[in-house]
């Protein structure tokens, strides 16, 4: 879908456990509303498209399913807020033209989420949309390791949730 910039398909598969408490269409605008952002502030970031859409997968879970994840690509042993796995250009091999670029696949504690949400005295919704940027984020090669690393992601956090009417802080 193209939302009058940079085209995106998203993919929500929900734990049905969520599905009465999540808004799929509250995690497609969040990645959309990420690479929009990134359109206008770090064009270089979309570069990986090279012109064409982009696909992400988003995988609302729990805590038993993150865990797991968390301790096999990570080898953490406990459940964690959101994981990203982004592929590479090689994953892809030569891709027919017409055909999104894939991305990566983005993984969500809903109940994770719902914790901080209350911690963080925000909406629900507001915590899906930020992890999901977050991930998404992440896909395109952003990281957190230094401060100032942590600094600009934080910055393109807060623009993209501000564009979807949040208000961080």
């Amino acid at each position: 879908m193209n939302d009058g910039g940079v085209a995106v398909e998203v993919d929500v598969d929900m734990d049905a456990a969520f599905g009465d408490r999540v808004d799929p269409e509250i995690v497609e605008r969040a990645v959309r509303q990420t690479l929009e952002t990134l359109a206008g502030a770090d064009s270089r970031a979309l570069a990986v498209l090279r012109g064409r859409a982009g696909h992400v997968s988003v995988r609302m879970n729990g805590d038993a399913e993150m865990r797991e994840l968390n301790r096999t690509y990570r080898g953490v042993d406990r459940p964690t807020d959101v994981l990203s796995f982004a592929f590479t250009e090689s994953d892809q091999g030569e891709m027919p033209h017409g055909l999104p670029i894939q991305l990566g696949d983005i993984a969500v504690d809903v109940e994770y989420a719902e914790r901080q949400a209350r911690e963080l005295e925000h909406s629900l919704d507001m915590e899906l949309s930020w992890l999901t940027i977050h991930g998404t984020l992440q896909l395109l090669g952003y990281a957190h390791a230094t401060e100032e690393e942590a600094s600009h992601m934080e910055s393109l956090e807060t623009e993209a949730l501000r564009a979807l009417g949040y208000r961080k802080g």
